[in-house]
């Protein structure tokens, strides 16, 4: 996926999501910081074979992420997230 099409896939899930681009530096950060896995296809190299899950995280004073939530995509509970959304916002 390209930079500018990371909103435009994660729009396709949910019209609210954002989507984030990371370069190769922070997406490293991000799969040590969450202990993350992901390989790729053996049918497709271009893609990646990976869970299909949803976390809501939030960063603390200290900087670091905490997992707040964890939502199994099918079938996503979307009232249940816009909620959870909701008063992480306040």
């Amino acid at each position: 996926i390209e930079p500018a099409q990371a909103d435009q896939f994660a729009k396709s899930f949910d019209a609210d999501f954002k989507g984030v681009y990371l370069d190769t530096e922070q997406l490293r950060k991000i799969e040590r910081e969450f202990r993350l896995l992901f390989s790729p296809s053996l049918l497709d190299k271009n893609e990646l074979n990976h869970t299909d899950h949803l976390y809501l995280l939030q960063r603390a004073d200290d900087e670091q992420w905490h997992l707040k939530r964890f939502y199994f995509i099918h079938p996503l509970n979307r009232e249940q997230l816009y909620q959870d959304l909701l008063k992480e916002n306040g």
